[in-house]
């Protein structure tokens, strides 16, 4: 995964590494939380097929992310991960593209994580649009 800064979006710093552990990685979503930068990204191994949603953190945001965390997601193919922090939660919504399906996934300590699809009224196919109006309420607050 690489990037570029820009302070005007008309000049564009050169393209930099930023994050390689061997494979092939997607989806990033950076979010920080105490001090700390959270990566979710989807590994996008082709031999075996893995196409699940992990973890890597760094201290810096442009890069000296880790090895990844063991997938968070089932044994489906996810992307686009979409994390937000509601209380002690981390939720994780996520496109189960080859079921034409979204998913979500649900932890207190990005860690140990649970299925949440099943649990979570406003997880529903139609709802796609009054999650994402949930979480810009919430960044409004």
């Amino acid at each position: 995964m690489y990037y570029v800064t820009t302070k005007d979006f008309i000049t564009f710093s050169d393209t930099k590494l930023f994050y390689s552990q061997g494979f092939n990685v997607i989806d990033g979503t950076l979010v920080q939380e105490n001090g700390k930068y959270i990566l979710f990204l989807k590994d996008e191994t082709r031999t075996p097929p893995q196409k699940n949603i992990r973890i890597a953190t760094s201290n810096q945001l442009t890069g000296n992310y880790g090895k990844p965390t063991q997938p968070i997601t089932g044994n489906y193919w996810a992307e686009g991960p979409t994390p937000i922090k509601i209380g002690d939660w981390w939720i994780v919504y996520f496109d189960k593209y080859v079921d034409h399906k979204m998913g979500a996934v649900r932890s207190k300590d990005l860690k140990n994580w649970e299925d949440f699809r099943n649990r979570s009224a406003f997880l529903k196919e139609q709802d796609t649009e009054l999650f994402l109006k949930y979480c810009l309420k919430l960044s409004r607050n």
